[in-house]
């Protein structure tokens, strides 16, 4: 019996009402894809979500007949199953109630990397195995960001210096999944500012360069 609360959703765990109405049954062994504590966002569904979703495979564990993820997250969700293998799927919403013959996940997940586990590192690597340079690859790559607090203020000065060294600034955000796997899986240099996309380093091959760009009082 399971009780899923939106990472949306500001109320503290006492204030909770009970979920209302039938709970949906799902049958099988199930895991999830939702990015917990609240942080509904690329980079935990990369280095969080994903490792839940396809943990089977990592540790040759009983076959996960489906995942839950969360409603919003359909398109990201979708491109994730095209990558790495299909799973059925459910999508919650806010405080959903489960009823489920049997949920497996992995316990204590955090970024950076999972603590780097090599078996969970191995669900990356083998897939940026696919993608090999070619003419078209960029081999330096740079993403800014142009807005908030870790935005780079003289944005346009940047990105001439450095298109001049030979890099392409990108916006992953404009790009499928798997191109953007594509983009850090085949670049040999990469400058980004602190941000979601830089989960997108688990797919990195050695050896490369990476430069990170963070406001001294903002690091994690």
């Amino acid at each position: 019996d399971i009780n899923l609360v939106s990472p949306w959703n500001s109320k503290s765990l006492e204030d909770i009402e009970p979920p209302q109405g039938e709970a949906i049954i799902l049958e099988g062994r199930w895991s999830y894809m939702l990015p917990p504590r609240g942080r509904r966002n690329f980079c935990h569904f990369i280095l969080e979500g994903l490792p839940n979703a396809y943990h089977d495979a990592i540790y040759d564990l009983p076959l996960i007949d489906g995942v839950i993820s969360e409603t919003g997250m359909e398109k990201l969700t979708t491109e994730t199953f095209a990558i790495f293998g299909e799973k059925k799927v459910t999508f919650a919403g806010s405080f959903a109630h489960y009823k489920l013959e049997e949920f497996s996940f992995l316990k204590g997940l955090k970024h950076p990397a999972n603590g780097c586990d090599p078996k969970i590192m191995s669900l990356y690597s083998e897939q940026s195995a696919h993608y090999i340079r070619h003419s078209g690859s960029f081999e330096k790559i740079a993403i800014l960001r142009k807005k908030g607090r870790r935005g780079v203020h003289n944005e346009a000065e940047v990105m001439e210096l450095l298109a001049r060294h030979g890099y392409a600034c990108i916006d992953p955000a404009a790009h499928s999944l798997s191109e953007q796997i594509e983009m850090f899986a085949t670049a040999h240099e990469i400058v980004a500012v602190h941000g979601a996309a830089l989960a997108l380093l688990a797919f990195v091959k050695a050896p490369a360069k990476v430069v990170e760009l963070c406001l001294a009082d903002y690091f994690t």
